[in-house]
């Protein structure tokens, strides 16, 4: 009976370990700052913390930060004026470095 919960421990400690977020280095590649960044699941409205916390991602800069669990997120972008624009269903993996361009945020205006 130890062995079978040292075993279902151990499993369950793997799969929380794996599901946890790894660092993401945000390469901001728009012609626009970035001031605050939020993650989510997708299709929810529930926003976790800004991994930013007191950066600003300028135009061509790189910066790695906190990022979510691997999967689907979405994502809230926030500019200089508090606009915000909401990514939909971009994936992450552990060690990514994700690129924002200019492109992105035309289909996040156009509603895509």
């Amino acid at each position: 009976m130890n062995r079978v919960l040292t075993v279902a421990l151990t499993l369950g400690l793997l799969s929380s370990l794996t599901a946890q977020a790894a660092p993401v280095y945000v390469d901001n590649q728009t012609l626009w700052s970035i001031h605050e960044l939020y993650f989510s699941a997708p299709d929810e409205e529930s926003w976790g913390e800004n991994p930013l916390i007191d950066n600003v991602l300028d135009s061509g800069t790189r910066l790695k930060i906190a990022g979510p669990a691997p999967g689907y997120r979405d994502v809230r972008l926030v500019n200089e004026n508090g606009a915000s624009c909401v990514l939909r269903g971009i994936r992450f993996k552990a060690e990514q470095n994700w690129r924002i361009t200019d492109d992105d945020l035309l289909d996040c205006q156009a509603g895509r």
